[in-house]
């Protein structure tokens, strides 16, 4: 468990540094979307 948290905290880094958008996660695969978010009412959600 300590490796996935260690790879969840680093891929977390990674997003977050370019604004990407977490649309799915399982495991230890996940799907990220980068330049596809909108703003709506304080939250971003994916068209």
């Amino acid at each position: 468990m300590q490796v996935l948290r260690e790879y969840y905290e680093a891929l977390g880094a990674i997003i977050t540094k370019y604004e990407a958008t977490l649309t799915s996660f399982s495991t230890d695969g996940l799907m990220i979307l980068v330049n596809a978010r909108f703003h709506v009412k304080g939250r971003h959600f994916m068209p």
